[in-house]
């Protein structure tokens, strides 16, 4: 690959899905997974802004205006919305979706928008089967038991790389739903298509056994969208087309219902994590309505959950909460009001017609492009019922960048040259380098530079993580509380540290802890009940913890 960017894109999907650090660090993946987006992402931003040709191409200065709405939508919370700038830029433990983490994003899609054609994007699907195949050959060594690295996984969870057994559910839909595209193309030889056979068997047994059933639905509404791309490559009656689509339609109406505990399909497709999502989805919804302006701040909705929860969501008991409304355009309206929202619902319905453009132009469409495009839809259909997270999300950028660049690229330049000629220019192209401009400017120097750049700006987290593990390791004092209280800051470091002060019976040094945590974040529910339980709180303190509490759990005065 003589393209440098060519083969960042390639490879940034790969290595940020596989990283872990599990043993190294307190949290195990998702900032190893957001240093390596960073690399990625600042050589990809040198990149784009040492060439620069792109910058005139009409065509997509909508785009443009889109991922800057997007992005100036992101500093109305980070300025406005009171919630702590550190929780914010880096977002909250565990999740670090954060400002920084959408800012890389938008540089990812970016580039992927000015670089895209068929052969990249095939490569980039085989990609997503290469991946597939080392999480489910990984975790089936953690299914027979023999996993050679000990996650602390007491509950015996499928989860590969991804810490989560929901988010590797959803990412081997992905990758079971590029096989199907594969699998579906007439050039695909018979070795490698029994190959991808076995795979996707053996892909679909361990969605099963994960128990998290969202990879057999998202890989069932790509399959779907496949066998009508297919119906209508083959078929030219729209009578058979539109009755396929028809009774798709009929058995979705059925899902849905049955997946709200109605119709005849309820007792074998209602589950109970379904009513939960429901909590989330009002609670992400009342803060919307709340906060339309400035939302409660980016990665914050675990902060105001217990404000907005039913009393019904208390069901699982009052300390139960969550950090995401399980539904990406909810989290977005929550995080930062309508502008936000807004900017990411134009991105997926360019994203959208881009699709349908394509496909409408010529049924002779190269399976990288129909390979991403159902992987995309796979992540959005993810997205609707479930938590963002970095490996997840850097597909689904990477997948809007590709979609909307080819179609860009094969559009028609003028009345005179048809669409096949255009498809052909653009695969042919890509061979060649989509131009000389790009190939002058593509010098491997400036990247480097910028993967640097992109490193020192995700590393504060990383670093922080790993000086916090290392204190706690060592007995000192000093070095924990210095630590503890490291940029970027977090609530989680100063709970659990507190705890532990507590647990030895050194409940000054607690208090000093909950008090340093309280100051950093007002809205840290677990920090006030520490400061309301100590034994040396005074009792200023504990009213005042009493009434914070209630002001941030609407539902305190039940329990």
């Amino acid at each position: 690959m003589k393209d440098p960017r060519s083969l960042l894109l390639i490879l940034l999907g790969p290595l940020v899905s596989i990283a872990a650090l599990p043993g190294l660090m307190i949290d195990t993946t998702n900032l190893i997974k957001l240093l390596i987006l960073g690399i990625f992402a600042g050589g990809l931003a040198v990149s784009l802004f040492t060439t620069r040709t792109w910058l005139r191409d009409k065509r997509l200065h909508f785009l443009l205006v889109i991922l800057g709405i997007f992005f100036l939508s992101m500093l109305v919370p980070l300025i406005f919305s009171g919630s702590p700038f550190d929780l914010q830029l880096y977002g909250s433990h565990g999740r670090n979706t954060g400002f920084i983490t959408y800012l890389f994003l938008i540089l990812v899609a970016l580039s992927a928008t000015t670089n895209s054609n068929e052969i990249l994007m095939a490569r980039i699907s085989k990609g997503i089967i290469v991946t597939g195949a080392i999480e489910t050959f990984y975790t089936f060594l953690q299914y027979f038991k023999v996993d050679p690295i000990n996650w602390h996984n007491a509950d015996g969870w499928l989860f590969g790389t991804f810490i989560n057994p929901d988010f590797l559910s959803a990412f081997l839909g992905f990758s079971c739903v590029v096989i199907a595209a594969f699998l579906f193309e007439e050039k695909t030889k018979l070795r490698f298509r029994l190959l991808l056979a076995s795979q996707l068997i053996a892909t679909l047994f361990i969605i099963v056994k994960s128990k998290a059933m969202q990879g057999l639905a998202i890989t069932l509404v790509g399959v779907l969208v496949l066998i009508l791309i297919w119906f209508r490559k083959r078929f030219t009656s729209k009578i058979m087309i539109f009755g396929y689509i028809f009774l798709v339609a009929f058995g979705s109406l059925f899902s849905i219902l049955g997946f709200l505990q109605r119709g005849p399909l309820k007792g074998l497709l209602y589950q109970k994590s379904i009513t939960f999502r429901g909590d989330y989805w009002r609670a992400g919804w009342q803060m919307f309505l709340h906060h339309p302006l400035t939302g409660v701040g980016l990665d914050s909705y675990g902060d105001w959950y217990m404000k907005y929860r039913t009393l019904v969501a208390t069901r699982r008991g009052p300390e139960v909460t969550s950090t995401a409304a399980h539904n990406l355009f909810l989290d977005f309206a929550a995080y930062g009001g309508i502008l936000l929202v807004l900017a990411y619902l134009l991105l997926n319905i360019v994203i959208l017609i881009s699709v349908i453009r394509v496909f409408r132009r010529s049924q002779e469409v190269g399976v990288g492009f129909v390979s991403i495009s159902l992987a995309w839809i796979a992540y959005l259909a993810q997205s609707i019922i479930s938590i963002n997270y970095i490996a997840l999300a850097v597909w689904g950028w990477l997948f809007a960048g590709l979609i909307i660049g080819y179609e860009r690229s094969t559009s028609m330049p003028s009345t005179s040259q048809n669409v096949a000629e255009a498809l052909e220019k653009n695969r042919k192209g890509a061979r060649r380098g989509s131009s000389m401009a790009d190939k002058r400017s593509s010098h491997a120097g400036p990247i480097f530079v910028g993967c640097i750049i992109g490193a020192v700006i995700a590393l504060p987290p990383f670093i922080g993580d790993i000086r916090w593990k290392s204190a706690l390791g060592s007995g000192d004092p000093v070095k924990l509380i210095a630590a503890v209280n490291a940029w970027p800051r977090n609530t989680y470091r100063f709970d659990t540290t507190a705890k532990g002060y507590e647990t030895n019976g050194e409940v000054v040094q607690a208090l000093q802890l909950s008090l340093s945590s309280v100051a950093f974040d007002a809205r840290s529910f677990d920090s006030w009940n520490l400061i309301l339980n100590y034994p040396n709180s005074s009792v200023q303190q504990k009213a005042l913890a009493l009434s914070k509490l209630k002001e941030i759990d609407s539902h305190y005065s039940s329990r």
